[in-house]
C-alpha cells in the first residue's frame, strides 16, 4: 500500500545544438540505515524543439543501503522498483529544446 508520495519537476533548456542542458534532482527516503521500498517513475511532459533534436528524461541512479549506487545511461529507464532504497536520482537532457519533466517516489 502506498504511504506517502515525493513529486518535482525538471527543466532544462537549450538554446543550440552546440549547448546541451541536463537538470538533475535527487529524491531520499529519510530511512537510514536500510532505506525503505520506492516505485520511482519520471515522465517527460513537455518538449519543444528548435530543429531536429531533442530531449529525454530518465532515471539517473539509485542509491541502496549497502554498495555503490546503480547508474542509468539510457532514457528508456524511467521507472524502477526497489525494496531498500535510500536516494533516486532523475535527470533531464535537452539538446536544442526546452523540456520539463515531473518525477514521482512512491513510498511503500
Amino acid at each position: 500500500m502506498i504511504q506517502s508520495m515525493s513529486t518535482a519537476w525538471l527543466y532544462a533548456y537549450s538554446p543550440d545544438a552546440n549547448t546541451p542542458s541536463q537538470a538533475y534532482y535527487t529524491i531520499f527516503t529519510n530511512n537510514p540505515p536500510n532505506g525503505r521500498a520506492v516505485m520511482a517513475t519520471v515522465s517527460l511532459n513537455y518538449l519543444t524543439t528548435l530543429n531536429s533534436y531533442g530531449g529525454g528524461a530518465w532515471i539517473r541512479s539509485v542509491t541502496p543501503p549497502f554498495g555503490p549506487p546503480a547508474e542509468f545511461h539510457d532514457f528508456a529507464v524511467n521507472s524502477f522498483f526497489g525494496q531498500q532504497v535510500i536516494a533516486v536520482t532523475y535527470g533531464l537532457s535537452t539538446r536544442a529544446a526546452e523540456g520539463y519533466a515531473q518525477c514521482n517516489m512512491f513510498f511503500f
